[in-house]
């Protein structure tokens, strides 16, 4: 009889997660099950730049391994922005960890240009140092000792932290006197995220995304414009994807989405755009089920991914979603 039972349960959760001939699979944008907590700040530091670096990590209550979610900011943001991501994230089992890059105005830059020149190459140095120290992690954040998980690491960003995440793929830059061309690829991570990223120019050539490796998924809309340049809009930015090789690229274009995604930083800044909940919604859906995918590999991620899920996730808005 208990034999029975636990069959009917097994199959019961196999029909739950299959869907129907013809039913597209949807995926969630509601807070997972997970109590979270933060620790706000702590720093590390790493002896071989002769650098503290500012931190924070965000993560669910418990004592089990979780997945790491590396969260590079934008210009000029720091490691207390994006809550509504890194939140949502640490509810469904990620442990959030993200930074103060040097051009955070925490850090008191302000000068664009000089900020930009100081930060690009640092960026995506701070990433990986942050996937170098997860045992010094543990010592300075006591609830996360023993939990971060090696083997399941992701990272992403929005703007400029795109672009770092782009570096960490193993986008490369071109050298400016010519020469080898700069490459920041990091191989550790199973997944990268790339909201609002950069599409070729300046050092960022069409050869450059020759190089870019792994699962990576690409996220922009028709009003994401960039409030630094003008005519750096969606159409420059997917063709990050249209560059990137295929195999396992994905492509979410938001009909309507500006620069700051609806609100998915939690403050309110120039060039971010107006509120929407429904495009915040799509983010945290499409990303949720790419990083479930490919650093859980969750069967039901893999499913809505394959199918034409993500071109539903709008509850209002129109979604175009395209792999290779």
């Amino acid at each position: 009889m208990r034999t029975t039972v636990g069959l009917l349960l097994f199959c019961a959760a196999i029909a739950a997660e299959d869907p129907k001939p013809g039913v597209v699979p949807d995926y969630t944008a509601k807070a997972g099950s997970h109590a979270i907590q933060s620790v706000d700040a702590f720093v590390l530091h790493d002896a071989k730049r002769a650098k503290d670096l500012q931190c924070r990590a965000t993560f669910p209550v418990g004592k089990k391994k979780a997945a790491v979610l590396v969260f590079s900011h934008g210009l000029y943001g720091s490691k207390d922005g994006y809550q509504p991501l890194a939140r949502f994230y640490a509810s469904h089992g990620y442990v959030v960890l993200q930074a103060n890059h040097p051009d955070s105005l925490q850090l008191g830059m302000k000068e664009r240009k000089k900020a930009i020149a100081v930060a690009w190459r640092a960026r995506p140095a701070d990433v990986s140092f942050l996937l170098d120290s997860f045992g010094a992690i543990g010592k300075a954040v006591p609830a996360l000792e023993g939990r971060l998980d090696p083997q399941r690491v992701a990272v992403a960003g929005h703007s400029f932290g795109a672009h770092t995440s782009q570096l960490i793929s193993g986008v490369t830059l071109e050298a400016p006197f010519g020469g080898r061309p700069y490459s920041f690829r990091d191989k550790r991570p199973k997944a990268v995220v790339c909201i609002s990223p950069q599409g070729p120019g300046g050092a960022m050539t069409a050869e450059s995304w020759k190089t870019m490796q792994g699962p990576v998924m690409f996220l922009t809309g028709s009003k994401d414009e960039s409030p630094m340049e003008k005519g750096k809009g969606g159409s420059w930015r997917r063709r990050a994807y249209t560059l990137a090789p295929s195999s396992d690229k994905y492509l979410v274009w938001i009909d309507g989405a500006e620069h700051g995604f609806g609100g998915i930083t939690g403050v309110r800044w120039r060039g971010a755009g107006t509120a929407n909940e429904d495009h915040v919604n799509i983010v945290k859906k499409t990303t949720l089920a790419f990083l479930d995918a490919y650093v859980r590999g969750n069967e039901k991620a893999k499913a809505y991914l394959a199918s034409n899920g993500p071109a539903k996730a709008g509850a209002k808005t129109k979604v175009e979603y395209a792999k290779k």
